[in-house]
């Protein structure tokens, strides 16, 4: 824990204490972070940026299952950039990076895994709520 060279997904459990790496980071160029976009009971929404090569994949971490995959990747992707998630039932909502000044919206189906883009040209923070997307364009 002490290796600063180590880069890595953690989770701390708050009450008992215990340490647990879920994910190393693959070293593809110096620069290369893990952030956590998004948490629930069930998941975890983790990217993995390398800054160098300017690329983003996205991971899911299945808390219960205690696996992880991908579901998305980006490349070109600005320094500074975000990213917003938010769950409705069985479904992610998903504001990545596309390109430029450009964000979209995803869809990601919990139990299929499937993913589609609901809004094309998205620019600021959506939010979803009673089955709208808010957002500015």
């Amino acid at each position: 824990m002490n290796n600063q060279s180590e880069n890595y997904l953690a989770v701390l459990n708050i009450k008992d204490r215990s340490f647990k790496k879920i994910k190393y980071v693959d070293k593809t160029s110096e620069i290369v972070t893990i952030i956590v976009n998004y948490a629930d009971k069930d998941y975890i929404i983790f990217e993995e940026f390398d800054q160098v090569n300017r690329k983003s994949i996205y991971f899911i971490f299945n808390l219960r299952e205690g696996d992880y995959k991908i579901i998305h990747s980006v490349l070109n992707v600005n320094p500074i950039h975000y990213t917003q998630i938010a769950r409705q039932g069985n479904k992610l909502y998903m504001n990545m990076f596309y390109k430029s000044d450009i964000y979209r919206t995803y869809s990601f189906d919990l139990l299929s895994g499937n993913m589609k883009v609901i809004e094309k040209e998205n620019s600021s923070h959506p939010i979803y709520f009673n089955g709208n997307v808010y957002f500015n364009r």
